[in-house]
């Protein structure tokens, strides 16, 4: 989510400097931390150059990345009713991928639990499939107090004893810096 809102400040404010260009000067200095460079010497957004670090995703990737979601929503749901789960963070998700999909979905390295919501993940590449393959079980992971993730250890911060070592670092710290998702 911060990454999306990075984003989306940087296109309002370019969009917002023809016609408020005062306004978008000061916001400009503020999200970019300089005073050297003008809002108005910088080229339109184009959402076609978002990166993740290094790595590019394309509309065509994306589509890919909700088709999967839609899949693993519909399991989770069905897992929901059959009572194995009850919600989506208890599932421990087992996607056994394409080369295709297992490409696309590493380029989210770790976060890709987050994509899917769910709080463990497991991706296994396969290039004998031809279409990707999810299992969902329940975790065996314990909950977290404070982001209700299933996490394997809690904090070993005497001060923080059922919250896992993420949340305390969210606490402690300027908070949780993610690339993609």
């Amino acid at each position: 989510a911060q990454q999306a809102m990075k984003h989306i400040l940087n296109m309002l404010i370019l969009w917002l400097a023809p016609i408020c260009p005062h306004t978008a000067e000061e916001s400009w200095s503020h999200f970019t931390n300089t005073n050297n460079n003008s809002v108005l010497l910088n080229n339109w957004y184009d959402t076609n150059e978002i990166k993740f670090g290094n790595r590019k995703v394309n509309d065509e990737d994306w589509e890919r990345i909700l088709n999967i979601k839609k899949i693993v929503t519909k399991e989770i749901e069905l897992k929901r009713e059959q009572g194995v789960i009850g919600s989506s963070l208890e599932a421990k998700l087992d996607i056994n991928c394409t080369n295709h999909d297992f490409l696309l979905l590493e380029k989210f390295e770790n976060e890709v639990k987050f994509l899917f919501i769910v709080s463990e993940i497991s991706l296994s590449n396969n290039n004998e499939l031809e279409s990707t393959e999810i299992t969902i079980s329940k975790t065996k992971n314990k909950k977290c107090e404070r982001c209700w993730h299933y996490v394997e250890n809690y904090s070993s911060n005497p001060l923080y004893n059922n919250i896992c070592s993420r949340c305390v670092e969210n606490i402690e710290t300027d908070g949780e810096i993610r690339e993609y998702a």
